[in-house]
This record gives C-alpha cells, sequence and structure tokens, in this order.
C-alpha cells in the first residue's frame, strides 16, 4: 500500500471566454521617480490557455497542483509607466499591452 502516490498527470489546452469586472483603472503604485499603473480598456475577455494537473494521492486526501500559461487574444490590461523628475514632469512614458500571465492553482479533495 502507497500512502503518496503520483497517480494523475493531466495536460490541457484550449480558448477561454470571459469577462473582467470592475473599474477602468485597477491598481495604481507609485514611489519617488517612477510611477506604474494598469488600466483595463475592455471587458470582454479571450485567452488561449495551456497548462497542466499534477494530483497526489495521499491516503484519502487528493492533492493538487494546476500551473498554466494563458495568452491574451483580446486586449484587456495595458501597462503604463513613467519616469517622473522632481519637478514632476515626465521625462519618459510607456504603454504597452499585457498579452501573457501564469497562474497557479491548487486543491485538496477528500474521497468517501
Amino acid at each position: 500500500m502507497y500512502l503518496i502516490s503520483l497517480s494523475q498527470a493531466d495536460l490541457f489546452a484550449g480558448i477561454t471566454p470571459g469577462y473582467v469586472s470592475g473599474a477602468s483603472e485597477e491598481g495604481h503604485a507609485s514611489s519617488y521617480y517612477k510611477e506604474t499603473w494598469t488600466e483595463k480598456p475592455h471587458s470582454f475577455s479571450l485567452t488561449l490557455d495551456v497548462g497542466g494537473s499534477i494530483n497526489y494521492k495521499i491516503w484519502r486526501f487528493d492533492l493538487k497542483a494546476i500551473p498554466a500559461f494563458h495568452y491574451c487574444l483580446t486586449d484587456n490590461y495595458d501597462r503604463h509607466s513613467a519616469l517622473i523628475d522632481m519637478s514632476g514632469k515626465a521625462l519618459h512614458e510607456k504603454n504597452e499591452p499585457v498579452r501573457w500571465f501564469f497562474s497557479i492553482s491548487g486543491g485538496l479533495a477528500f474521497r468517501f
């Protein structure tokens, strides 16, 4: 009898439509010379997802880890950054869309 065993490893890929709720400007963080913020111009999202699921069995429990990469097919987030001098004048500004992100989720399940 094995108490800990790798029972299943799955790979997945697909397209996920969705809706991103919230205000237009999600977050704003600033420092002394540099300001960065993220803006959400559109609420509808469409991502291309690739990831995997790893399940570990421990007696009657299943421990899961699910890492995934997501590529945004729609323009949902724009990252803005500006370099500010002492007088408050912007020396350099940069705007770029956020095209991909990484997520990891997990869980613990009890089997009857």
